[in-house]
């Protein structure tokens, strides 16, 4: 039995790409939000794997030999797949980048006898996490690198609660770095997703037109 696509629907996204209701609508570049480089390649990509998947879905919908289409689809398909991929792999470099440029944020501002008076007070206090809270909230680079640099225990915290202090330190002091990881970190998952999917549905739908065409042959030369 052929498989039609449906009929594109006439909402139409900021990005230009008609919204389809054959295809994931998690798939859209639409969903991808915010202007950084990121967001643009992900969006970039995900239309390239959207457009492919639209036009195989139509084509399939107009011709009957889908053997054929099969055999035209394979490289065109292989294309977009490709595209996704180099996305990917500067979308991943690109969230690095983004951690080694946050973590410096965080890097020692005091010399190491300080740090270490540093750590040392709040270790005797018992309400360490709290304190260094407040402390970052103050916008205190010096106290919260000294204890962030260094392991959890030696200023009376557990290695969760120096997770905590250091997401908030982030936060607090590279704001924009971290809302451009956020980003590009969802850019990445999302193009990951649509180029998983669309590899499964169409590596599918290929063979199951190629095994449609040799079933007929087969049973007309019997």
């Amino acid at each position: 039995m052929n498989r039609r696509a449906s009929p594109p629907s006439n909402t139409e996204a900021t990005t230009g790409v008609v919204v389809r209701l054959d295809i994931p609508p998690d798939h859209h570049p639409a969903v991808l939000k915010g202007d950084g480089p990121g967001a643009t390649l992900g969006r970039d990509a995900l239309t390239g794997l959207y457009d492919a998947y639209g036009k195989i879905n139509d084509t399939a919908s107009k011709v009957q030999d889908k053997g054929r289409l099969a055999q035209a689809a394979q490289p065109f398909a292989e294309r977009a797949v490709q595209q996704a991929g180099r996305a990917v792999t500067t979308l991943r470099k690109q969230v690095e980048h983004l951690d080694t440029e946050i973590a410096s944020t965080l890097k020692p501002t005091v010399e190491p006898g300080l740090a270490a008076q540093i750590r040392s007070h709040w270790s005797r206090t018992d309400k360490a996490l709290s304190g260094l809270r407040k402390v970052i909230e103050e916008g205190d680079t010096a106290t919260a690198s000294a204890v962030l640099n260094a392991p959890a225990y030696l200023s009376g915290l557990s290695d969760k609660d120096q997770a905590i202090l250091r997401q908030m330190a982030a936060q607090k002091f590279a704001p924009e770095k971290v809302a451009q990881r956020a980003e590009t970190a969802d850019a990445l998952a999302r193009v990951e997703r649509a180029t998983d999917h669309f590899m499964e549905t169409i590596a599918g739908r290929l063979r199951e037109w190629r095994d449609e065409d040799a079933k007929i042959i087969e049973e007309a030369l019997r």
